[in-house]
């Protein structure tokens, strides 16, 4: 119900949020780097999706008054198309030699010297490697197809946004755990295992205080 005067501008700028949200959680996720040798930082290619995620809602809340719509109604509508296009994009990290996995002996290899993993790691990096990115990619289609089937359910707004992030919090997790990252405290989780599951832990807040207001969301105990 949105004219296309206010849409217009809106789609833009979610775009853009992403894109520049990305870009920043490129940079910081090297910091060292960043701080040693600022314009290396800057002229190295490099984004990541939770700064991509970050942008996006960030977009939905403060673009929502401008629609003229709640912020929990627009989470609903942008979360899925968001999915979908994770999951083609997570190709281009696979064709980029991007967020490679740990070595696995029936896994895919990079050797051109502009692949991000052997430009970083040298070519003793090049063995065969958990195709992550797949795996990424599928965990995003798979919720989108549910999402897609939720909505044809009266949910409350929110529920779709809600549902989505502690499902993908949780499968993300899942996937960070074939990555070849440093790993921290007593039960050796990575940089990304601890960011999904702190997003799987709000995506379970926000589901479990959805108010039900159409009479077709369980109220907890």
């Amino acid at each position: 119900g949105v004219g296309p005067a206010r849409y217009a501008p809106f789609a833009v700028g979610v775009g853009l949020a992403m894109l520049v949200g990305g870009r920043l959680a490129g940079l910081l996720y090297r910091p060292e780097l960043l701080w040693r040798a600022p314009f290396e930082a800057l002229r190295t290619v490099g984004f990541v999706s939770w700064g991509g995620y970050a942008g996006l809602f960030a977009a939905a809340v403060l673009g929502a008054r401008w629609l003229g719509l709640p912020a929990p109604i627009v989470l609903d509508r942008l979360l899925l198309p968001a999915l979908l296009c994770s999951a083609i994009g997570r190709f281009g990290c696979l064709s980029y030699g991007c967020c490679g996995g740990r070595p696995w002996a029936h896994g895919i290899t990079w050797h051109h010297p502009d692949a991000r993993i052997v430009r970083e790691l040298g070519r003793e990096a090049s063995v065969p490697r958990v195709p992550t990115q797949l795996l990424s990619s599928g965990l995003a289609l798979g919720l989108a197809l549910i999402l897609m089937l939720l909505t044809t359910r009266p949910l409350p707004p929110g529920a779709l946004t809600a549902f989505g992030v502690l499902v993908y919090g949780l499968g993300r997790a899942s996937v960070e755990s074939t990555r070849e990252e440093a790993r921290y405290g007593r039960f050796c989780l990575t940089r990304g295992q601890l960011a999904s599951l702190g997003l799987a832990a709000l995506g379970l807040v926000a589901t479990l205080g959805l108010p039900d207001a159409l009479g077709s969301w369980p109220v907890p105990a």
